[in-house]
């Protein structure tokens, strides 16, 4: 049997670092055991019961540029292989066991008796004596006969998953001997194989219409048993039909998820869910996969995502050829799809009417080569658009079978997302990382608020009154007494923007002051629905399908719909061209509005928006999730990141129930000690230092501009003339002197759109930094980054030119998960601290929760509660400067400069203090000696000539 692997026996591609073997052995250690189960419930001081999680969470801090995702693709991949050998190993056992059961003898001891048992059985099975120990049981013929079926159909399962792993194993090599002879792309070897399939489906539709015309009735009931498809299914959503109700030669048979019988041989292998928050960190994963011992194994990796980020080939072909540059929202786009494939079940026609891209055997043929080869976005984007098939139903019908599935923060971590595309099934002893985990509080709130338009109100309200209006006579009072109700809501919501639009003082607002904050029960009772018990009309709401049954009754306006008709040019009176959806409600976006008002007012609060004429429930506190499946069902949760202390806050916004081994370890982790392991092994803590050398990195702070300028880059200063030009005119000093690349980072887009208007309008800047070297800005649109990058790069790793200089903004698209190693940045300028707006009435209520629940201590005063925020907002802060500084040194021998603009940073001991170890440690008297421009300019000219540049 084999071996369970440690950090220092995993094959490595290279010689790793002492940090990564380390980091793989931490998590290896914390995934073998499994939490204590010894108290299932904890209670508060308050009274109420805090369940903790099942799950055991692992978090791992390791500095950006230390190879951690490759740390974690090795580690994940050999305990994958060891499960995975384990559970073979298992079902070996099993099948050796009944093979050497005396069958024989105890057939024979029970053949004397079968007949009569049968025969009782029969004719008392349809009778329930109210006992269960009595119904349930059965006679052993029976039970040997349903032994016999459950093993007949393991042995079917098994035959079906070998000959899938065979098919697998013959793309593999089928496309290694055409790479090696051809040298032909992907692409081009998946679209041979899908054309063959189109082919080979268009024979079997002949083959079938000539059946059709030989025995009509027969091919009648055999389309009704294709439609009846729902019927079909268990109640997993697994489909029961054996493969030969698929057609002959089609791939979709060995596709099917496997059958979850109560048998140990069905048991699904565990799973690893790898979740960030871009889809380029998502493909940096999948590229470190390809280079492990795993990479060119049978390993499986598909990558999941939405339509709209390039899965949905009709709308990327539509897309491409319009010259409109409007982008569709996801709903938007689902409702187009299913459109398309009804309006193909309902034609007889070719594949002209409903999606091309939709061919189901082109689509299994995809989902095969996909898993035969680790896929990222890009390879679905790509395969799907040269093959003319849909990408996003073939990696859902890839999913039940990849052993790593790669996905953003949004498909992991909501409920109802997770059940919609497939994945709540394979959550159970799942191995989950999560990277960058940081940002994973701020993604749960967002996903957690819900907003309401003016428009969507109006149509719910429409659907509301005319299907009472229309069914009055059929409703019973129960029904017309909840319709009732939620009118009454939705004339109160409608009410509540049309006052706020009334108010003619909100234009000479601040734009701070035009949003209303308040909280869930301040707003029933302002408008007077506190009377109504929101719970059973939710209960009706979600038990008649309230949302559904109205789908057909909302019209969906073309243009203004605050605009009156009035009279057309003619002087007849201009109608509203309306469009019936039959997908998507308006009242399913209120019955999650509602769902959220239960919510405690300290947990979200309703923003009322004045000016876009909308509401927003907002979640303030990430743990209203704390309960979700996420937290119980997995293996293990690791939260991995470059910048995860302070451990204590994040844990708090996460998992309150597990704050108190947070924060034991993040005093261990403070004290120098690397890993923590929480007595009831329900937390595990990591942290390590850079693989880089100190004389590597250069630490320098400029707090004096040219013409000895105060670089004070605060809210109240940063905007004065003569700040802005200072901050210029150092760059262009800095620019002279570094090669290569240089990336330089703002607060805010805002800000760095304000100084490249002063550059180019009231100075020569502007020019003069272009003629230095080759300057880039960081886009606001996501398709244009990569464009940006690429340019950028040619500039700035060229040998014989100036370089370049890219224009980045602390907690954008360039902050994270961009590699920026070697010549494509030798230095990184930090342009102020990038605090959020002290004036934001939703961060203010943040800032109130956090008061509230920090725990109670001994002379506990306001003054200490509001060093609690100041710690709170700092530290949101330096989370953004930290990652932002480590996008430079990305491997051991690299090197850079850093260079931090604002007095604050040698001034300020928290600030200071919160900046990451390795990067103080490699320069410790960048406190002490002298910040202005001319001394950082000779300092910065020093450092590169030592590296003989």
């Amino acid at each position: 049997m084999a071996s369970y692997p440690h950090g220092n026996t995993i094959p490595f591609p290279r010689t790793p670092y002492p940090q990564q073997v380390d980091l793989m052995e931490t998590l290896l250690q914390a995934i073998m055991a499994s939490p204590s189960s010894s108290s299932e419930k904890e209670e508060k001081e308050d009274g109420s019961i805090n369940k903790p999680p099942k799950t055991k969470l692992i978090l791992l801090e390791s500095p950006t540029g230390t190879g951690k995702s490759l740390s974690l693709a090795c580690a994940s991949l050999a305990w994958l292989e060891y499960q995975q050998q384990q559970q073979q190993q298992q079902q070996q056992d099993l099948a050796n066991d009944e093979n050497t059961k005396p069958a024989a003898a105890a057939a024979a001891a029970v053949v004397v008796n079968n007949n009569n048992n049968d025969a009782a059985y029969s004719s008392s099975s349809s009778k329930s004596t109210g006992l269960d120990w009595i119904d349930s049981w059965k006679p052993n013929s029976t039970k040997d006969k349903e032994s016999a079926k459950v093993r007949e159909q393991n042995k079917m399962e098994q035959d079906r998953l070998q000959e899938l792993e065979t098919t697998l194993q013959t793309i593999r090599e089928q496309q290694q001997q055409q790479a090696s002879v051809s040298k032909s792309p992907r692409s081009f070897r998946v679209k041979q194989a899908i054309t063959k399939s189109k082919i080979q489906a268009r024979k079997r539709q002949r083959m079938q219409h000539k059946r059709m015309k030989k025995q009509p009735l027969i091919w009648e009931e055999e389309e009704e048993e294709e439609e009846e498809d729902e019927n079909d299914k268990d109640e997993t959503g697994v489909s029961q039909k054996h493969h030969h109700h698929h057609p002959i030669g089609s791939h979709s048979w060995m596709l099917e998820p496997p059958s979850s019988t109560n048998n140990n041989n069905n048991k699904r292998h565990p799973k690893i869910i790898y979740a960030a928050r871009t889809h380029s960190q998502l493909s940096q994963f999948v590229n470190e996969v390809r280079k492990t011992h795993w990479g060119n194994k049978a390993i499986k990796v598909i990558a999941l995502a939405s339509r709209s980020q390039g899965l949905c080939g009709y709308y990327a072909a539509a897309a491409s050829s319009s010259s409109s540059s409007n982008t569709i929202s996801e709903s938007n786009l689902t409702e187009q799809c299913m459109e398309l494939r009804q309006s193909k079940k309902r034609t007889t026609s070719s594949s002209s009417c409903g999606c091309p891209f939709y061919q189901p055997d082109a689509i299994a043929t995809l989902a095969l080569h996909a898993l035969a080869e680790p896929t990222d976005l890009k390879d679905w984007k790509e395969l799907g658009k040269s093959t003319q098939t849909c990408s996003y139903y073939a990696s859902r019908k890839a999913l039940p079978h990849a052993d790593l599935i790669v996905l953003p923060y949004s498909l992991l971590i909501s409920k109802e997302i997770r059940e919609s595309i497939g994945l709540l099934h394979y959550l159970e002893d799942a191995l989950v990382l999560v990277d960058e985990a940081h940002n994973l509080p701020q993604a749960i709130s967002n996903l957690q608020s819900c907003t309401m338009s003016k428009s969507i109100l109006d149509g719910a309200l429409y659907q509301a009154q005319t299907y009472t209006a229309q069914y009055m006579s059929r409703l019973t009072p129960r029904h017309l007494q909840f319709l009732g109700q939620l009118k009454m809501i939705l004339q109160a919501f409608v009410k509540s923007l049309k006052m706020a639009k009334k108010d003619e003082s909100h234009n000479n607002k601040k734009e701070e002051e035009r949003k209303e904050i308040i909280s869930p029960l301040q707003f029933l009772c302002r408008y007077h629905l506190d009377r109504i018990n929101l719970f059973p009309l939710l209960r009706y709401m979600a038990d008649t399908k309230l949302s559904q049954k109205l789908l057909g009754f909302v019209p969906l306006i073309q243009g203004n719909d605050d605009e009156d008709h009035g009279d057309g040019e003619d002087g007849t009176e201009k109608k509203k061209k309306t469009k019936k959806s039959t997908l998507l409600s308006p009242m399913a976006v209120v019955e999650t509005f509602l769902s959220k008002l239960n919510y405690a007012d300290n947990d979200g609060k309703i923003a009322i928006d004045q000016e876009k004429s909308e509401l927003k429930f907002v979640v303030l506190n990430p743990a209203v999730a704390s309960e979700d499946d996420l937290y119980h069902k997995p293996h293990a949760l690791c939260l991995v990141g470059g910048t995860l202390q302070p451990m204590d806050v994040m844990i708090q916004e996460l998992v309150p129930s597990l704050a108190q081994e947070a924060t034991l370890a993040q005093n261990a982790i403070s004290a120098g000690k690397q890993t923590y392991h929480a007595p009831n092994g329900r937390l595990v803590a990591f942290s390590c230092g850079h693989v880089v050398s100190p004389s590597n990195v250069l630490l320098q702070a400029i707090t004096k501009g040219p013409g000895g300028v105060t670089l004070d880059i605060r809210h109240k200063t940063r905007c004065l003339p003569n700040v802005m030009t200072a901050i210029g005119k150092s760059l262009l000093q800095l620019a002279k002197r570094v090669p290569h690349g240089m990336v330089v980072f703002f607060g805010s887009y805002k800000y760095e759109q304000a100084l490249v208007d002063h550059w180019r309008n009231k100075t020569n800047i502007w020019k003069d930094l272009n003629s230095t070297k080759r300057v880039f800005r960081e886009p606001k649109d996501t398709k244009l980054t990569d464009d940006v990058l690429t340019s950028y790069g040619e500039r700035a790793s060229a040998s014989d030119g100036p370089g370049a200089m890219l224009l980045s903004v602390m907690g954008g698209k360039l902050s994270e998960g961009i590699n920026f190693a070697n010549e494509l940045c030798r230095c990184v300028v930090v342009i102020g601290l990038p605090y959020p707006d002290p004036n934001d009435p939703l961060l203010q209520e943040k800032l109130k929760l956090l008061s509230s629940s920090s725990p109670p201590s001994s002379g506990n005063s306001g003054h200490q509660q509001g060093g609690n925020n100041s710690s709170y907002l700092r530290s949101l802060c330096l989370r953004s400067v930290n990652q932002s500084v480590g996008r430079a040194i990305r491997h051991a021998n690299d090197y850079a400069s850093i260079i931090l603009m604002d007095v604050r940073y040698p001034q300020q001991d928290a600030i200071s203090r919160g900046l990451p170890k390795w990067l103080t440690n490699s320069t410790p008297e960048w406190r002490t000696q002298p910040t202005t421009l001319s001394f950082v300019e000779r300092q910065v000219e020093e450092f590169f000539k030592a590296h003989n540049e």
